[in-house]
C-alpha cells in the first residue's frame, strides 16, 4: 500500500499536479487522495509536509534536515521566515511552498542563501508581503517563481542571474515597474504581468523573451509589433479553451503592424484603443490562415472598433474582398464582444454563409450597435435583394443568441433575410428597448 501510495506520488509529482494552478484552471484532488497524499510524504524523511496545519511559526529547526528535497507549508498562518544561519546549506532542496500564507510580512534576507538548490519557489497569496529579500536574486537554478496574489507585493529583486527561470507570475501584485533583469530570462515560457501599477513595458524586452507561451500585460501598455514576434504564444492570457491561443490587451500602435501566428483556435482583444477594425489581421502578409482555424473570438473594451470585416469607413469602402475568401471564419464557433460603443453591425450578408460551424453569439453593452447583420453597401445589390420575397440564408449549427444592454439595436437582421437556424436552442435579450422583432430567424 504504502509502495504504491509513493508511486502514484510521484507521478502526481512529475505532473505538476502539486504546484499552483494557473488563473483557476485547477486540478482538484479527492479529500481522502489528498489525506493520503499528506499523509506519505509526512512520513518521508526528504519532505516536510505541514499544509492546512494553522501554523503561526515555522516548524522546529530539529524538522529542518540537511536532505529535504520538498516543503510544504501552504494555507496557515506564518508571519515570520527565520531560520537559524548555523543550519546546514539544503542542497536537495528544489521546492518550496509557502502559498496561502496571508500574515506572512518578513523573510528574513538569509534564507535563501541556505537553498541554493531550489527550483520552485510559491508564495502566491501571500498578501501581507512588501518586499521580496535580495537573496532570491542568487537563486540561479530557479525554474518558478510564482507571486500571484501578493497584493502588497511593492518590490521585487533583480532576476538577472535567473537565467533558467521558466515561469514568472507576478499577477495581482501592486509592482510598479518591470523588474530588473527580465530581458534576461531567455527561457522564460510563462510570464504573468497583471500587476495593478504597471503601465508601460519598456521597448526591447519582449523580443528577447522568444520561447514565451503565456504572456498577460492586460495593464500594462506594449508595442503591438513586439508581441506579433512571439510566435511560440499558444494559450489566451483570459483562460478558456485549451489549445493555441493569443491573447492581445493594452497594445499601442495598433495600426497593421499585428501580426497573428498561424492555426490558432482562440483570439482575444482587448483595450486596444486605437483598433478600428480586424480586417486589418486580414491582408497582413499571408497571414490569412490565422482566420481560417479560428474558433473562438473575443473582442471587449475596444473604444474605436468600428466593425469586424468591412464596413464603409469615413466615406471610403472599404477592402474587404469580394467574394470573401471561404475559408475566413469557417471554423468560428464563437462570438463575444463586450463594450465596443462604435461597432453598429457585426456582420456582412456575404460573410454569413463562411460561418456555418457559428454556435453562439453573445454581445453585451455595444452601445451603437444598430443589427447583428447589416445591411449591403452596394444599393444595386440592395434594390435586387429587396425586389425579392426573402434572400435565404442558414446558420446551421447556431444554438445560442445573447443580447444584453444594446439601447440601439433594432433588428437581428434585415427584413429582406430570412435566416435558418434549425439548432437554435436559446435566445436571451435584456436591455435592448429598440429590438422590437427577431422575426427573420426560422428556427
Amino acid at each position: 500500500m504504502y509502495n504504491k501510495g509513493h508511486a502514484n506520488l510521484k507521478r502526481l509529482e512529475e505532473n505538476c499536479l502539486l504546484e499552483s494552478a494557473d488563473h483557476g484552471n485547477c486540478v482538484k484532488m479527492h479529500d481522502l487522495v489528498r489525506d493520503m497524499a499528506l499523509y506519505i510524504t509526512s512520513q518521508s524523511p526528504r519532505y516536510l509536509v505541514k499544509a492546512w496545519n494553522q501554523l503561526t511559526e515555522l516548524p522546529t529547526e530539529h524538522e529542518w534536515t540537511d536532505d529535504l528535497q520538498k516543503v510544504s507549508l501552504m494555507r496557515n498562518d506564518i508571519s515570520k521566515f527565520r531560520l537559524d544561519m548555523t543550519l546546514p546549506k539544503f542542497t536537495a532542496l528544489s521546492t518550496l511552498l509557502l502559498q496561502y500564507n496571508s500574515s506572512l510580512r518578513e523573510i528574513d534576507d538569509s534564507v535563501f542563501t541556505l537553498m541554493t538548490e531550489l527550483k520552485v519557489l510559491d508564495l502566491s497569496h501571500c498578501y501581507s508581503i512588501r518586499n521580496l529579500p535580495n537573496s532570491i536574486s542568487g537563486l540561479v537554478k530557479l525554474t518558478a517563481l510564482l507571486l500571484n496574489g501578493c497584493g502588497n507585493l511593492e518590490h521585487v529583486p533583480s532576476l538577472a542571474k535567473l537565467g533558467v527561470l521558466k515561469k514568472l507570475d507576478l499577477g495581482y501584485t501592486r509592482i510598479t515597474a518591470i523588474s530588473d533583469g527580465l530581458e534576461m530570462l531567455v527561457h522564460l515560457r510563462y510570464l504573468d504581468l497583471y500587476a495593478y501599477d504597471i503601465r508601460e513595458m519598456p521597448g526591447g524586452i519582449l523580443p528577447k523573451l522568444f520561447r514565451l507561451q503565456y504572456l498577460r500585460l492586460d495593464n500594462a501598455v506594449a508595442e503591438a509589433e513586439e508581441v506579433s514576434r512571439l510566435t511560440r504564444l499558444d494559450y489566451s492570457f483570459l483562460g478558456g479553451r485549451r489549445g493555441k491561443a493569443v491573447g492581445i490587451g493594452g497594445l499601442t500602435n495598433f495600426g497593421d503592424s499585428i501580426k497573428i501566428p498561424t492555426d490558432i483556435q482562440r483570439l482575444v482583444i482587448q483595450h486596444c484603443d486605437d483598433l478600428r477594425r480586424i480586417e486589418c489581421f486580414y491582408y497582413l502578409s499571408s497571414y490569412t490562415s490565422a482566420l481560417q482555424t479560428l474558433e473562438d473570438l473575443v473582442l471587449q473594451y475596444l473604444d474605436n472598433l468600428i466593425a469586424i470585416l468591412g464596413e464603409e469607413i469615413d466615406g471610403a469602402k472599404s477592402t474587404l474582398p469580394t467574394p470573401i475568401t471561404p475559408g475566413i471564419f469557417s471554423c468560428l464557433k464563437t462570438i463575444r464582444i463586450w463594450s465596443c460603443p462604435k461597432l453598429k453591425r457585426l456582420f456582412p450578408p456575404k460573410l454569413l454563409r463562411n460561418l456555418q460551424n457559428l454556435e453562439e453569439i453573445r454581445v453585451w453593452k455595444c452601445s451603437g450597435l444598430v443589427e447583428i447583420v447589416e445591411a449591403s453597401s452596394d444599393k444595386e445589390e440592395e434594390d435586387k435583394e429587396a425586389s425579392k420575397n426573402s434572400i435565404k440564408l442558414s446558420l446551421p449549427n447556431l444554438r445560442s443568441i445573447v443580447l444584453r444592454f444594446l439601447p440601439e439595436l433594432r433588428s437581428f437582421c434585415k427584413s429582406c433575410y430570412a435566416i435558418h437556424c434549425d439548432s437554435l436552442r436559446s435566445i436571451y435579450i435584456e436591455g435592448c428597448p429598440k429590438l422590437k422583432t427577431i422575426s427573420p430567424l426560422f428556427p
